[in-house]
Formats: structure tokens, C-alpha cells, sequence
């Protein structure tokens, strides 16, 4: 992209980005392969160049940012990465521009815009982790056959399908309630 990898990394620490410490657990290959710049995969390259170059302010929250939908995890870990991204970038925005500044402003409200859009179109890119079913009798499963936290999740669920299943019922089914046929007012 715009500026070299080692550089977005001491910007980074220089200015205490929140989860910079996620780049010291890559080696400069891993994170060469897992940045891509600004903009989401799904961009062609070509377009990808264009967003980062005009946004380069923010690429090393977007180092950290990419690092983190690498790792994945649950719903709430992709809502806490676009956080972040947004207050790394407000950082980066308010070590660049004073206060006075005009163009502070106006790159706060992209940094906003731009986290906005992650939270609501990201999750497609985001490394998604196995998250057990809520229910106890539940069969289905997302998980992954080789992970092992899939077979803590089934021996876990196993555990609790046998147990309930030696306690009586005692819950009546729900019955659904009829949708009543009401007119509208002022209907003859």
C-alpha cells in the first residue's frame, strides 16, 4: 500500500494505538499477508490503493483493525475491533490536527463514517469463532469438525441433553395465539 509496513507499525506504538500489542504476536510476513490496506476484500485491488492512499491517516488503525478480523471471534469481539478502529482513528486524527484545525473535524466524522460502515457491512469478512448453541437440546451445530472447542461445546451439550433428560418434564407447551381479524377504525 502507501507507506511500508514497518512504519504503520511504529506509528502504531508511538501513538499508543489500543490492541497494538496484537502485532507483536506476528511476524512481519504474517502481517504483510493479513493487511490489505483500507477497504474490505471484496474491493479489487485497484480501488483498495485509491481508498488507502486517499486515507492513509488511518492505516495503522486499520493494521491493527485487519489483524483483529483475522483472529476473529464472536459477535461482540467484531463490535469491539470496529470500536477500536473508530477510536484509533480518532487518535491518529487529533495527533495530526489541532483543535483549531478545520480538517480535524472533518477526518473525526470520516473515522466515524468509515467505523460505521465496518460494523455494518463487515461481519461477512470477519473470522467468525464457534459459538455454542444457547439451546440445551439443540443438535444443530456451526462448529467446525476439527476445532477443539467443538468437542468441549458437544461433550458440554451431551452432559446437559442427558441430564435434563432424567428430570421430568414439567413445561407445558406454548400455544400460539390466533391473530384476531380486527377492522381498522373508520373502516364501514
Amino acid at each position: 500500500m502507501s507507506r511500508p509496513l514497518t512504519e504503520l507499525i511504529t506509528i502504531a506504538k508511538q501513538n499508543n494505538l489500543s490492541g497494538v500489542e496484537l502485532l507483536d504476536d506476528f511476524s512481519y510476513l504474517e502481517l504483510a499477508r493479513i493487511y490489505n490496506g483500507i477497504g474490505p476484500d471484496r474491493f479489487p485491488d485497484w480501488l483498495r490503493v485509491i481508498v488507502t492512499e486517499a486515507n492513509g491517516l488511518f492505516e495503522p488503525a486499520a493494521l491493527i483493525h485487519d489483524v483483529e478480523y483475522y483472529i476473529g471471534g464472536t459477535k461482540e469481539n467484531f463490535t469491539a475491533a470496529n470500536d477500536r478502529f473508530r477510536s484509533n482513528c480518532y487518535a491518529l486524527v487529533k495527533a495530526a490536527y489541532s483543535w483549531y484545525d478545520p480538517r480535524r473535524y472533518k477526518w473525526l466524522f470520516r473515522a466515524w463514517r468509515y467505523a460505521g460502515y465496518c460494523q455494518e457491512f463487515g461481519w461477512s469478512g470477519f473470522h467468525k469463532t464457534a459459538e455454542p448453541c444457547e439451546c440445551t437440546r439443540c443438535e444443530k451445530s456451526d462448529l467446525d469438525a476439527g476445532n477443539s472447542e467443538t468437542a468441549e461445546v458437544t461433550a458440554s451439550a451431551d452432559v446437559a441433553v442427558e441430564v435434563s433428560e432424567d428430570e421430568p418434564e414439567t413445561e407445558q407447551p406454548v400455544k400460539k395465539k390466533k391473530k384476531s381479524k380486527k377492522k381498522g377504525k373508520g373502516k364501514k
